[in-house]
């Protein structure tokens, strides 16, 4: 059994906690970075690749948000000495997994939602001006590809936080090494072994519901299958909607079971 009001008030003092200076340049710098780069190149009227940009440098800033704060979801406990109090309480282990997963993943929809939206508000602002086929495009591109940003956010938050009950004194470096070979490396292979990342699944969803999105390149349709979209539309959808329900069963089993090692006792 899980509590919804410890769940809930983990998340809120996880927000509470993170209103301090550093937290709150981190949550700058990365809401920001997508939109400055994207007006560095919005002055070039016959710029047709905005798309791929937006969502390349969205996807790297929802991968180093949750890097951040989705791996250390265990080990911050342990550093400051709450994890005794914690294991004392009813549910507290599940319920602070559950509540730092929901905390790690509303900050970085923020993060992402506000660089999507920036972005595409200047690209409006911009070349827009004397592109109106950008602006059409851009109704359509904006809100479709924010739903997948924060698809994208919970994935990941799930997939790290397990990473931080599994390895909760290297989440961070495996989490990285984890994005670095699967997300980046053995996604972009035009085999099985893509198929089980979760970057596989956001570009069949994004094919799906946006359309091609590399400019002044047309693929034909085996080549796309073979290296975008081999699977139907409702199969990424299930995939992606089952990844966070694995990925934090399989912490949550782990973390009520296994015993770790205090600050206090090494």
């Amino acid at each position: 059994m899980i509590s919804i009001p410890q769940i809930l008030s983990v998340c809120l003092f996880e927000f509470k906690r993170s209103l301090t200076f550093g937290r709150m340049t981190a949550y700058f710098i990365l809401s920001l970075f997508p939109p400055a780069m994207v007006l560095l190149i919005a002055n070039v009227s016959a710029f047709n690749g905005y798309q791929l940009i937006i969502m390349f440098l969205t996807y790297v800033v929802c991968i180093l948000s949750l890097l951040l704060w989705a791996t250390p979801n265990v080990y911050s406990e342990l550093e400051s000495r709450n994890w005794l109090f914690i294991t004392t309480r009813p549910r507290g282990r599940v319920s602070l997994l559950l509540g730092k997963f929901l905390a790690a993943s509303l900050s970085a929809c923020l993060v992402c939602f506000i660089a999507v939206s920036l972005s595409c508000l200047i690209m409006a602002l911009t070349v827009g001006r004397f592109r109106p086929d950008v602006l059409q495009e851009l109704s359509t591109f904006g809100p479709k590809f924010t739903v997948i940003a924060l698809i994208a956010c919970v994935n990941y938050a799930a997939v790290f936080s397990l990473w931080g009950v599994l390895f909760q004194r290297r989440a961070m470096v495996i989490a990285a090494i984890y994005s670095l070979v699967n997300e980046f490396l053995f996604a972009a292979i035009p085999a099985l072994i893509s198929e089980f990342s979760v970057r596989y699944h956001l570009v069949g969803l994004t094919l799906g519901w946006i359309g091609w999105f590399i400019p002044e390149v047309e693929p034909d349709k085996e080549t796309m299958e073979m290296w975008f979209a081999g699977l139907p539309l409702w199969v990424n959808i299930l995939v992606l909607a089952l990844i966070p329900v694995a990925a934090l069963s399989i912490s949550a089993y782990v973390i009520r079971n296994r015993e770790y090692i205090t600050v206090d006792e090494v």
